[in-house]
């Protein structure tokens, strides 16, 4: 995909479809102007809303599950590499948050939220990126932080669109 997001749009399409006859609401930050689609922003403070100096991410795709309200699945997705750094910083700058919010509504995020980070790249970086999830699993716990009660952090690679499609869905608390 050329465009910035145009993976990420398709996919936000995609979970929609498949999810939605489920029991799953699934919001996006990329694609065409509809009620799903719009700014899912991690952030800290007091105030109703993100403000430009509270921001700390915005994050692709958050999965809802429509009978509790709870948030099942955060997700970013890397584009175009999955460097080290990049996918660390993808993590704590949600982590170090307070708050998630879509179109500066509250999302319930808690003990049953996953937060995915996938970075495009080969397979062959699974040990790699185990060793990163560990290290973000073990650094949190140190936060004091609405966030860090996210209950599970999972850094992965994907190789294409296929390879998202498959990662994202194993993720999904069958309904």
């Amino acid at each position: 995909m050329s465009s910035h997001g145009a993976l990420t749009a398709k996919i936000g399409d995609f979970l929609g479809i498949s999810l939605n006859p489920n029991g799953y609401d699934v919001f996006h930050d990329h694609g065409k102007q509809k009620a799903n689609v719009g700014k899912i922003v991690s952030w800290f403070g007091d105030a109703e809303r993100p403000q430009r100096t509270t921001e700390l991410s915005q994050l692709d795709i958050a999965i809802i599950e429509r009978k509790s309200g709870h948030v099942v699945l955060l997700a970013e997705i890397e584009e175009t590499n999955d460097t080290p750094k990049g996918l660390i910083a993808d993590a704590y700058a949600t982590l170090m948050a307070d708050k998630v919010t879509f179109r500066r509504k509250p999302l319930d995020v808690g003990v049953w939220t996953t937060l995915l980070i996938l970075g495009k790249g080969p397979r062959r970086n699974e040990r790699r990126n185990m060793h990163l999830s560990d290290l973000v699993e073990a650094g949190r716990y140190g936060l004091a932080t609405g966030n860090a009660a996210i209950g599970h952090v999972i850094i992965e690679s994907f190789d294409g669109e296929a390879d998202l499609r498959v990662r994202l869905l194993e993720v999904i608390p069958a309904s």
